[in-house]
């Protein structure tokens, strides 16, 4: 296998477009890291430790590495994918198949609450409205009780929507939990308080508003939590969160939105 590798040509995407890093801690196995490494470096790429602003891709396995955090808040540049995407490519190549690095970083892109578990409380209690694009392919795009297929506003409130986000998050990586235990990751609270959100607090679970899972969908990476805290005052709820230049859609778009909490 490595003998054909250094036979073959590099792959021209990856000569030309293709500086990557692979966060330290993201990956356990640190023979698995040296070899994907390889792999990605023997089709013409280049391996940097540090994420500097030439980066192209970043190949991750966590979304919980300050690599991550700084390219979801600061590097809208930068494609975040699955290790999976470097064996799926390296395959083709070898093999001499045809390569579309679109479809492949669309395919394997690292899914945006990868591994977290993901709780809700004070739904049923507050209202919220927003607006959603339509899913290109799939017809419509469900969130929160919504099926969206128009340029409206929609109000919900019934206890469903809790089923319903969900679907959501495990459409994108995510479990979803209707108990709350100390094995939960995050709790998305409609209101800052509750004794969902007391032990969330004492337990040191990442306590959220649900603009952070909107913003974290249209971003397509999980945001920084701290700046999602309900405690923190309406205005200042997502400032600073993501970068200030457009992220490419991925399919879904967001005309507005916006959260009333009950009186």
């Amino acid at each position: 296998m490595l003998h054909l590798c250094a036979c073959r040509a590099p792959c021209e995407y990856f000569t030309s477009n293709f500086l990557f890093s692979l966060p330290s801690l993201a990956l356990a196995d640190t023979l698995r890291q040296t070899a994907l490494a390889k792999k990605a470096v023997d089709m013409g790429a280049r391996h940097v430790l540090d994420l500097t602003s030439d980066v192209t891709h970043l190949i991750c396995a966590d979304l919980a590495t300050p690599k991550y955090k700084y390219v979801a808040r600061m590097r809208a540049d930068v494609q975040v994918v699955g290790v999976e995407w470097v064996d799926a490519m390296y395959d083709l190549w070898i093999n001499g198949e045809d390569i579309n690095p679109l479809d492949f970083n669309e395919k394997y892109k690292f899914p945006t609450f990868q591994g977290l578990a993901i709780s809700l409380t004070g739904i049923q209690d507050c209202k919220f409205y927003f607006s959603i694009g339509i899913c290109v392919g799939l017809g419509g795009f469900f969130m929160a009780g919504v099926y969206y297929l128009t340029d409206l506003f929609i109000l919900v409130t019934t206890a469903s929507d809790r089923e319903k986000v969900g679907n959501i998050v495990r459409l994108h990586g995510a479990s979803y939990r209707p108990d709350l235990t100390k094995s939960v990751s995050h709790l998305i609270a409609a209101v800052p308080e509750g004794s969902k959100y007391d032990f969330a607090r004492n337990t040191g679970i990442s306590i959220v508003t649900f603009e952070w899972l909107y913003d974290s969908l249209e971003r397509g990476m999980a945001l920084d939590e701290s700046f999602y805290d309900p405690e923190l005052p309406r205005e200042k709820i997502g400032v600073g969160a993501k970068p200030s230049a457009a992220v490419p859609s991925r399919g879904v778009s967001w005309p507005s939105s916006s959260f009333l909490p009950c009186g």
